[in-house]
């Protein structure tokens, strides 16, 4: 069960965060400062063993772009998801105005490495699903 301790904060989506990363120290951090704030976290250094992953119970994916198998890789993931909320920690802000709006399902990018204040704000906004008007 996931919680947060957000202002806020209502429980739209329940699961696991599966993150992937291929920098070993970059997906540590965030793994325990999500586990810290109190969600349960699947952990992937690449597509290949995040795929199987994909098929447990998710609530929201977060992902570097920028690894082997770069954005085929991405779609692979994105196909076996389905509408699962994806966020994104890039490296790269170029990377992320260019493919801002293209990539299906990204509903937050985040300079890589994230600040986890930053971190824990998208997962609870990605979390709590679209705002409404």
């Amino acid at each position: 069960m996931l919680r947060s301790h957000a202002p806020g904060w209502s429980m739209a989506r329940t699961g696991a965060i599966l993150l992937i990363d291929d920098d070993r120290d970059v997906r540590a951090a965030n793994a325990i400062a999500l586990e810290e704030a109190g969600y349960a976290v699947l952990q992937a250094p690449n597509w290949e063993q995040a795929l199987p992953l994909a098929g447990t119970d998710l609530a929201l994916v977060i992902t570097d772009l920028i690894m082997p198998g770069g954005i085929e890789g991405f779609g692979r993931l994105r196909r076996q998801i389905g509408p699962i909320p994806v966020v994104v920690l890039s490296g790269y802000p170029s990377m992320m105005k260019l493919l801002d709006g293209v990539l299906d399902g990204v509903v937050a990018w985040l300079r890589k490495p994230a600040a986890e204040p930053a971190l824990l704000d998208a997962v609870a906004r990605a979390l709590a699903g679209p705002s409404s008007p």
